[in-house]
């Protein structure tokens, strides 16, 4: 039987540190019903293989371009203060919006995950912190639940007022619940430099105190984000995605790192439901998947 992995030998995911200073550090954070810890063995295999390394790849120039628009985007906003003569009041520690309902592209939630790898400490609060959010959501109605129905609606000139109202509804009913985001760390962002283009385009002009769940107040917002953000289908494996992927952020995050790409097969993404196969039977991947079989953190 092929050796399993203890805590000093090298990690699998050929970071160079121990298994037990890297991956293993989320072996305690759930295992499947093989007994595989999931979020480990997601890490470890992540960038492996064929399809690992396109996958890489593309997570790195991700977050090259994500670097740009984010400044464009705030170029954007500077352009919009000067145009509406009011200036931007959202200042460092201020995190009212971060109660606010975040979905982002699979390519955003992708660089997100790749960066979080990078970060153990971030990677680790986040899946902490996830399923009291996740819970809170569920007992409040689970405004989450169904909601691809207003991205594969079928618009048309005559529908569109009434989904962008039930749309705006759902929005404003998930603010009041105030559940903070599962990125939020002393109301500060742990992920800001890679955040969400939704998260880096709203800003209010108004008073902060405007932006309470509980304001009698009416804030002004303004939003910047590029339409091009919105619209974007590149992506690894097939090249150019049928159409957009926009998802709940941390839903699809935690997600990813709890089932790796098998998340977007499992959920029918349009292209992409081979993914996983093409994925989990690369040789590399196969090698690593037989030394968790076998056993791992064996001291």
């Amino acid at each position: 039987m092929t050796e399993g992995i203890s805590k000093k030998a090298p990690c699998p995911c050929g970071s160079g540190r121990n298994f037990g200073d890297c991956c293993g550090l989320l072996v305690s954070l759930g295992v499947d019903k093989t007994g595989i810890p999931t979020f480990a063995f997601c890490k470890s295999i992540a960038y492996k293989g064929k399809v690992g390394r396109e996958r890489e790849q593309f997570c790195i120039e991700n977050y090259t371009k994500k670097k740009k628009t984010l400044l464009l985007i705030k170029e954007s906003i500077k352009s919009l203060e000067s145009e509406i003569e009011q200036s931007v009041t959202c200042q460092k520690g201020c995190s009212y919006c971060c109660s606010l309902f975040i979905e982002a592209t699979i390519q955003e939630c992708e660089t997100i995950v790749y960066k979080l790898y990078q970060k153990p400490e971030v990677l680790i609060s986040f899946l902490q912190n996830y399923p009291k959010w996740r819970e809170q959501i569920r007992s409040n109605g689970d405004l989450i639940k169904g909601r691809d129905r207003f991205w594969n609606a079928n618009i048309t000139t005559q529908n569109a007022k009434g989904i962008l109202q039930e749309f705006t509804e759902e929005e404003q009913k998930y603010f009041a619940q105030n559940i903070p985001c599962p990125f939020l760390s002393s109301n500060l962002c742990s992920i800001y430099n890679y955040r969400p283009y939704t998260c880096a385009s709203y800003v209010a002009v108004t008073p902060n105190e405007w932006c309470k769940t509980d304001s009698q107040n009416q804030k002004k917002i303004v939003k910047a984000i590029p339409q091009e953000v919105l619209t974007d289908c590149s992506f690894y494996f097939v090249k150019k995605l049928p159409q957009p992927i926009i998802s709940p952020m941390p839903l699809a995050v935690y997600e990813i790192l709890k089932n790796g790409l098998r998340y977007f097969s499992m959920g029918g993404a349009l292209g992409l439901e081979e993914l996983d196969k093409h994925w989990l039977s690369d040789p590399e991947v196969q090698r690593i998947l037989l030394r968790y079989k076998s056993g791992y953190s064996r001291g």
